[in-house]
């Protein structure tokens, strides 16, 4: 069982006043410092970085607390990544799901939401590094099914408006894995209102084995989303080989598309791609204005994400905000 990753955290010793001698120099002469014991250095409280742990103060001051503190150096990478992703799956409040809504371009009404994951846990690092720790880890599927555990959850607790799907981040190589097939075992919402949204971190090498891991979700009502459409040829041989009723386009190809003739040649084709198969095309990434009115007048027929049209939140009631309301940037799971 991995340790807490606050196990090799120092705590401070002492409170004193900061001034010429003290051992770093931290903080301004006359203002309070604390004495890190372990190293002797002072800790500036308005520089260093803390973390209240059952009502403790721990800290870590300079490079080789910090170090010590993430195992910089002293322990394997596996080791490190392993207590700090343990730390969340010990204490799952810590994985807090967020809904961003999914709205079509055509009638401006909610079509769907996509659940995000939010980390409360030290370090503080994106959405996409706590995944890649827990891909060092081996790690990855049971933080993976605590993501998807905690948004059907939520969605238990006040299920999406009536109309709309959930999609939920999968990596197509866990859908056999019991611990996926446990979060995914009884969910509180019909199965017919999740979506499984395949991500394009590993490369599938046997799509008939990947389409029998599929079988039993779609014969209880799952549908299926290819995520990251148009990034490269893996997502493209996902949609042919695999059928899904949802085709989500890369937000790099969505950013920045007003001005670029290419990237709106690709988005048309494959929106009348999408037409022809039976899929709904998603494109994600729709942060700006212009953005979003370039693709209103190039397809009808499409569904839109981003902070052009909503920001994630913790709630339904509050996930679809007004237009354009953007404050900050969307860490996505990887969920």
């Amino acid at each position: 069982m991995a340790t807490r990753a606050t196990d090799n955290v120092v705590t401070p010793s002492s409170v004193g006043v900061a001034n010429s001698d003290v051992p770093g120099g931290a903080g301004i002469v006359g203002q309070p410092v604390m004495i890190d014991p372990s190293c002797g250095m002072a800790v500036d409280p308005v520089r260093a970085i803390s973390h209240s742990q059952d009502g403790q103060l721990w800290c870590f001051c300079s490079r080789g607390c910090r170090d010590e503190f993430l195992g910089l150096g002293r322990v394997p990478e596996e080791r490190r990544a392993a207590e700090l992703v343990g730390r969340i799956l010990d204490a799952p409040e810590l994985l807090r799901p967020v809904f961003q809504p999914i709205v079509s371009i055509d009638t401006d009404r909610l079509a769907g939401y996509e659940a995000l994951a939010r980390f409360g846990a030290v370090p503080l690092q994106t959405t996409e590094a706590w995944f890649g720790l827990a891909d060092t880890a081996g790690l990855r599927v049971q933080l993976e099914a605590l993501a998807i555990h905690r948004a059907l959850r939520t969605a238990g607790k006040g299920p999406p408006p009536a109309g709309t799907f959930l999609s939920l981040n999968v990596s197509p190589l866990f859908l056999d894995d019991r611990r996926l097939e446990a979060a995914l075992g009884h969910p509180v919402i019909a199965p017919e209102r999740l979506v499984l949204e395949l991500t394009e971190r590993e490369q599938v090498a046997d799509y008939a084995a990947l389409r029998q891991a599929l079988s039993p979700y779609r014969a209880r009502g799952f549908r299926v989303a290819v995520d990251d459409a148009g990034a490269g040829y893996a997502s493209l041989r996902h949609i042919t080989e695999l059928g899904p009723e949802f085709i989500k386009l890369d937000a790099r190809l969505i950013s920045g598309l007003n001005g670029d003739r290419a990237r709106q040649a690709l988005v048309k084709a494959m929106a009348s791609f999408a037409i022809e198969t039976g899929a709904q095309l998603i494109a994600e990434g729709v942060e700006s204005q212009d953005d979003l009115k370039l693709l209103r007048g190039a397809t009808r027929s499409l569904l839109v994400q981003g902070y052009a049209v909503g920001r994630p939140r913790e709630s339904w009631a509050n996930a679809g905000d007004s237009a354009g309301s953007r404050g900050g940037h969307d860490e996505r799971l990887g969920a």
